[in-house]
């Protein structure tokens, strides 16, 4: 389960890098093509706009992990451990559930993208329901690790990262 736990960590991380890796590039080249030929190819900002959209849903699952988000923990801070846990458990259960709704909800929207075959209004054409997938592909990306998250606070409460980077305990 931990290797699992692993390639899962460096598939999301490593997804997320060459997709914000390659939209770099294509800034870049679309930067040296408008000053080079005084012309930005009509692609590139739109195939940008996608890949920066998927890297970021497929990090927000990672950041969930590692106790990135950001969080207004000034009143729990000052709380004893056991109300910590007790109100991160309440917290992730309700993230769990919002996230649910949204992986349902953007799952229909990609849906009906794809069956009625939206695709851009720009001269690249993309098909819509692809861009609209990183939505209910980052829900169950950040469902998942809600659960892990929920199953670290009940068996392994040393193993929570804070949002301030404190353990739980």
């Amino acid at each position: 389960m931990r290797q699992l736990l692993a390639i899962w960590d460096a598939i999301e991380v490593y997804l997320g890098g060459v997709l914000a890796l390659a939209a770099t590039a294509i800034v870049v080249y679309a930067t040296m093509s408008r000053y080079l030929i005084a012309e930005q190819p009509s692609w590139t900002l739109e195939v940008i706009v996608y890949m920066i959209i998927w890297a970021s849903f497929l990090m927000a699952s990672h950041l969930m992990k590692e106790g990135g988000h950001v969080g207004a923990d000034f009143l729990i801070a000052n709380l004893g451990p056991r109300a910590r846990r007790a109100i991160d458990f309440l917290v992730s259960i309700a993230g769990l559930a919002f996230v649910s709704l949204v992986f349902w909800l953007g799952v229909e929207h990609a849906y009906d993208a794809y069956d009625f075959g939206d695709v851009s209004a720009t001269s690249v054409r993309f098909p819509m329901w692809i861009a609209y997938s990183a939505v209910p592909a980052g829900a169950l990306l950040l469902a998942a690790r809600l659960v892990q998250r929920l199953c670290w606070i009940v068996r392994a409460p040393e193993k929570v990262p804070a949002m301030n980077g404190e353990k739980l305990q």
